[in-house]
This record gives C-alpha cells, sequence and structure tokens, in this order.
C-alpha cells in the first residue's frame, strides 16, 4: 500500500487511531510498528504500509519492541496496564483502593502506575474513582423507587457522607438531582 498524506500525518503526531488498522513497515531496520510507535519517525520513502502483522512478517519485517504490535489485542504495554487496573478498580468497586495498594496487587511501583494511567485515561486514579463513584450514585438515584440512604448503603457509606460527596461531585444534593431528573433534565 502507499503511504497516505493522511497516514503520514498520523505517524508524525504518533496519532493512535490508526493502530491495528495499518502497521508501518520500515525498509532500513525491517521493523514494523503502529503508526503511533515513539521511535524515530522514518523517512517517508522507507515506509511500507500493512493492512496486517502477519503480512508484515511475511514481507520479512519483525515487531517493535517498543510499541509491541505483536502484544495482546494489539496494545501497549502501557494500555494493558491501565486495563489490568481498570479491571482491577471495577472489581473491588465500592472499595476505595489506594494506589499504592493497587500498585503491589498489579505489581508495579505507585509512581509507574500513576504515570501510566495519567498518559492512558488522561486522570488519576483517584480521579477515575471518583468518576465510577458518581456514575454509579447517579444510576442509582436515577430509580426512585431506592431511597437516597440505600443509595448511600450500596455505595458503603454514610448517608450524610454520600451527599456531602455526592455534592462536591455533581454539584447539586442527591435530592436536587432526582428533582432535576423528574422535570425531564439535570441542569
Amino acid at each position: 500500500m502507499e503511504v497516505t498524506d493522511a497516514l503520514y500525518a498520523a505517524i508524525l503526531a504518533r496519532d493512535s487511531r490508526f493502530d491495528g488498522i495499518y502497521f508501518i513497515g520500515i525498509a532500513s531496520t525491517k521493523i514494523v510498528c503502529f503508526p503511533s510507535c515513539h521511535s524515530k519517525i522514518p523517512r517517508r520513502e522507507n515506509i511500507h504500509v500493512f493492512r496486517s502483522l502477519d503480512a508484515a512478517r511475511r514481507a520479512g519485517f519483525r515487531p517493535c519492541k517498543r510499541c509491541r504490535p505483536d502484544s495482546r489485542w494489539g496494545q501497549t504495554p502501557d494500555a494493558m496496564l491501565a486495563s489490568r487496573a481498570l479491571s482491577l478498580l471495577y472489581e473491588v468497586f465500592p472499595t476505595a483502593l489506594p494506589l499504592h495498594e493497587a500498585a503491589r496487587r498489579l505489581h508495579v511501583s505507585p509512581r509507574q502506575l500513576s504515570r501510566t494511567l495519567n498518559r492512558v485515561w488522561h486522570m488519576s486514579w483517584h480521579a477515575r474513582y471518583d468518576a465510577l463513584w458518581q456514575e454509579r450514585a447517579t444510576d442509582l438515584l436515577g430509580d426512585t423507587s431506592v431511597t437516597i440512604r440505600a443509595v448511600a448503603e450500596r455505595l458503603q457509606t454514610r448517608p450524610s457522607y454520600f451527599t456531602r460527596r455526592f455534592h462536591k461531585l455533581v454539584g447539586q444534593s442527591p435530592a436536587q438531582f432526582r428533582c432535576n431528573m423528574s422535570k425531564g433534565g439535570i441542569q
């Protein structure tokens, strides 16, 4: 395949939207990478484009050790760690797991986990927990047959703490949120 202007622009920008759709083979090194690979950007004339990793291998290219296009699901090591972290978060929810404990369970340092999550999620471990907590709280409050006290208990908090935390995250009390939902929209 020919290297289009859009694909070359994605390679220059290290845009991950083309990862897994195209694989780029670098003729000078005989290595195949994702378009978003953070290795040195090759000259346009040295790039061969493949639709699959198998096609690149048949042409004599070997997978890059940096972006790892041959890894599970074509994910980079950072994406795989973030995926494992998210699974852990869902597994222990609603318990708030400290970052250092999550890192211990994932067999990485807290600093490595924090930096990886900020790169992949664009938010911290605690911010992702808060987003999940808010999502669950608003879902539970959508069911008006469940009392606010019962919602707090399902999220393993005291009702007074639940109200303060919900107000901090959403900008209104749980009762106001329900009232606005019943009026047909969240304000």
